[in-house]
């Protein structure tokens, strides 16, 4: 018999990383388990419900590091799902006691918190020094439309990037009020 499979588009934003983790893990609870993920896609096999716990983590490194890091979450008991975007995707069943984490204190999660911080502000000032370097080599070459169309289009990343930042800021403010044991 072959096995029931579900897909589903679900879009998360960057900041809402537990909420995400929290859905895949009520999936898993309800029989419907992880196996793929791409841009807010997600497909799911069906089986026994078990008690998934999914984590992710938000890095962007070369190959060989990648790599590395994947082995050192292989070696400490986690399942390896794949990314969507620099979001890397892992799960464990859960035993007795406390909910699994790839992170146990709040300075690792502040770092987590940080790399995605710099993945968003880092492509918006770029795209505009590039932007104001072709308009400068090659003045009056650019069609009215194409000039207007690239503005909008960075004035609504810079938006984003902005209320992405200030939700991870708030994110990382209630992480740093965490008194650790």
């Amino acid at each position: 018999m072959e096995k029931q499979t579900l897909r589903k588009i679900r879009w998360f934003w960057p900041w809402q990383d537990q909420e995400q983790e929290r859905w895949l893990r009520e999936m898993s609870l309800a029989g419907w388990h992880l196996v793929s993920l791409g841009f807010a896609t997600y497909t799911f096999t069906h089986g026994e419900p078990l008690d998934y716990v999914y984590r992710l983590d938000c890095r962007a490194e070369s190959r060989k590091a990648q790599e590395e890091y994947l082995q050192f979450f292989r070696d400490a008991g986690w399942e390896y799902l794949g990314k969507q975007g620099s979001w890397h995707c892992f799960r464990q069943l859960r035993g007795a006691g406390d909910l699994p984490e790839i992170y146990t204190d709040a300075e690792s999660k502040l770092q987590k918190y940080r790399r995605l911080l710099f993945s968003l502000l880092t492509p918006s000032p770029l795209s505009m020094v590039v932007f104001l370097a072709a308009m400068k080599k090659y003045p009056g070459r650019h069609p009215q439309w194409f000039v207007i169309m690239y503005v909008s289009i960075f004035v609504v990343w810079t938006l984003y990037a902005v209320v992405a930042a200030v939700k991870v800021l708030m994110r990382m403010n209630e992480l740093k009020q965490i008194k650790p044991v």
